[in-house]
């Protein structure tokens, strides 16, 4: 039987990560940052930090060597999604990948994108902000 006192020092790192990206998030959607552009910045996976800049037309996502952005994790599909900045709007569309893409912890197909929104694509978790140029 477990009781509250079992808990690891593991499960405690990751609500500790959980409650600071739950912060990022509210904090993000409060004030989308801080430049004009569109930038999608990895807050969990292996290159934590990272941000990848949105210009105008469309960003592949996947496993495949071919893609614009290379996941490399085998729960993403080769080809797994794509983001696109179209007049300011940003759609993450999901090719039919077999592990899903997920907004917000929602499994989608496609969706509109808003500051603040949390991206996940395999084990690769991004946040949607605006940045000045890199």
């Amino acid at each position: 039987m477990s009781t509250d006192q079992d808990s690891s020092p593991a499960d405690e790192d990751r609500t500790e990560q959980i409650d600071t990206l739950d912060l990022l998030v509210e904090k993000t959607k409060e004030s989308p940052g801080d430049g004009t552009l569109w930038c999608l910045e990895m807050v969990r996976g292996p290159m934590v930090g990272e941000r990848v800049f949105l210009k105008d037309g469309k960003l592949s996502f996947g496993r495949g060597p071919e893609c614009d952005v290379f996941l490399d994790d085998i729960t993403v599909s080769r080809h797994h999604c794509d983001i696109s900045l179209v007049n300011d709007v940003v759609i993450v569309h999901d090719n039919g990948s077999t592990n899903g893409t997920y907004v917000d912890s929602q499994a989608i197909d496609n969706k509109q994108l808003d500051a603040g929104d949390v991206i996940q694509i395999g084990r690769y978790v991004f946040l949607l902000t605006r940045r000045s140029a890199p």
